[in-house]
């Protein structure tokens, strides 16, 4: 067994925890800027509609 093994399984896990942390905040502000952008089209709609 490599005395390195416990440090880099760490190193390893932070580094995927972050890195996935980094993703789900991109994708939660790109959701959210598409619900404001549907929500501008649907009240364009109404309006239209109206």
């Amino acid at each position: 067994m490599n005395s390195n093994e416990p440090f880099l399984s760490t190193v390893l896990r932070e580094t995927l925890k972050k890195l996935i942390k980094a993703s789900d905040d991109r994708i939660s502000r790109l959701l959210f800027k598409i619900a404001v952008e549907l929500a501008i089209t649907m009240n364009v709609v109404a309006a239209i509609n109206a």
